[in-house]
């Protein structure tokens, strides 16, 4: 997703945007809601279509015994 462009050749910003769009509803950090968002925001991007094949997936760290002991 790093090399999507759009029709002006202008790259998707995907780490600035998917920090964006997670700060407004951490829900969507849920790897199935993200794979689908980044998708999406993709395609979007690039107005309707991708010039190459792609791979998304997403992966959830276990919180460390630290985290989950923090209120």
């Amino acid at each position: 997703m790093l090399e999507a462009r759009d029709a002006a050749g202008e790259f998707f910003p995907l780490r600035e945007w998917v920090a964006r769009v997670v700060a407004e509803d951490p829900g969507v950090a849920e790897p199935g809601r993200l794979v689908r968002l980044v998708r999406d925001g993709t395609l979007r991007h690039c107005g309707g279509h991708l010039q190459d094949d792609t791979t998304i997936f997403a992966v959830r760290r276990p919180l460390t015994t630290e985290a989950r002991a923090d209120p």
